[in-house]
């Protein structure tokens, strides 16, 4: 038999971002603390993984990794839990430290294209808070803003992103409060070691080169440590064999576009290419690479209007081997995020 309410079952996309800042807190945990207490409630379930959307990574004004969340449940209780996110908005971001939250919330069983677009466009470009409010309205889209409401942005992408092509999974695991802003203790051969034997399935664990944990951010934040990978089962295995002896307040694994460069899948022309955007352009080999003093390499290349410009293959970025075996007249795609022209850019 039904449970009582069911005629009222419905599906609603909850999006929100920029509830931290410099200084602390996380939307990830937020949703931590959100999801921990919807799933337990009769009524509510959860028809996908948590969403964490990596959005243009040029944006100046962003936070750490300009990523927004979005929950995606059916529930019998959406007049309830808007009350419940609207409270715990309020007293789970950093508003006294810079914070500028936004909450969105969508009903209904599909994304309407609009709002799928707009989120591609916040993949790979500055968009505008009026664009998300007008958009907004024209859909019927619930928002809550506080502060300067730039999180409104990242809460209506993050709803019309489905992430339905390439995609990946990360574990984050929560500190106890008790514990933020102290180090972060991990064993490094433990690290390396899940590192070595999940490989390729986890990505981003431990670098060799330099024998430097990357699980672990170095703010006080709530993360403790998070895994990336390509399948929920392998990286929730992957943090179980790198627990610490720290007390954990517990850990939750996001569907994310995190190692998938979804940024940068627009093709761009020179004359297209303007500050804070990201794509790629396509161009051909006019001049063989040179190995500069670090290991930098240098070359030039030429784009289809025969505009030619130079290219530099840093060395930290493992690609300067591929780079110098470039032959002239050999296609290439370039990968580009702009930046502002600046002594420090």
């Amino acid at each position: 038999m039904p449970h009582k309410g069911s005629e009222d079952s419905k599906v609603i996309h909850i999006g929100f971002d920029d509830t931290d800042s410099i200084a602390g807190r996380c939307t990830t945990n937020l949703a931590f603390k959100i999801v921990s207490k919807l799933k337990n409630e009769t009524g509510n379930t959860f028809i996908d993984y948590p969403l964490l959307v990596r959005l243009n990574p040029n944006i100046p004004w962003k936070t750490r990794g300009n990523g927004a969340v979005c929950l995606r449940i059916k529930t019998n209780h959406s007049a309830q839990i808007t009350e419940f996110l609207l409270k715990i908005l309020r007293s789970e971001s950093d508003l006294l430290n810079g914070a500028n939250p936004g909450l969105a919330i969508f009903e209904g069983e599909s994304i309407p294209l609009p709002l799928r677009q707009f989120s591609r466009r916040a993949m790979n470009d500055v968009v505008k808070i009026e664009e998300a409010e007008k958009l907004a309205a024209q859909l019927s889209v619930q928002i809550f803003k506080y502060g300067q409401g730039l999180g409104i942005i990242g809460a209506m992408a993050s709803i019309g992103s489905l992430l339905e092509g390439d995609h990946t999974y990360e574990a984050i695991a929560y500190r106890k409060d008790e514990f933020l802003g102290s180090p972060r203790k991990l064993d490094k051969s433990k690290v390396s070691k899940v590192d070595i034997n999940t490989h390729p399935l986890t990505f981003n664990c431990f670098d060799k080169i330099h024998d430097r944990i990357l699980i672990a951010p170095h703010g006080p934040d709530p993360v403790f440590c998070g895994i990336r990978g390509e399948d929920p089962q392998t990286v929730i295995s992957s943090l179980h064999k790198v627990m610490p002896m720290e007390k954990l307040e517990g850990y939750m694994v996001f569907r994310t576009n995190q190692g998938t460069n979804m940024h940068l899948q627009n093709e761009l022309s020179q004359s297209e290419i303007s500050t804070h955007r990201a794509g790629y352009i396509r161009c051909v080999v006019t001049k063989r690479p040179v190995i500069i003093r670090g290991g930098h390499v240098m070359f030039e290349v030429s784009d289809f209007s025969n505009k030619k410009y130079p290219v530099a293959v840093y060395e930290p970025t493992g690609l300067g081997n591929i780079a110098s075996k470039l032959l002239e007249g050999d296609n290439i795609d370039i990968g580009i995020g702009v930046s502002m022209n600046t002594p420090h850019s």
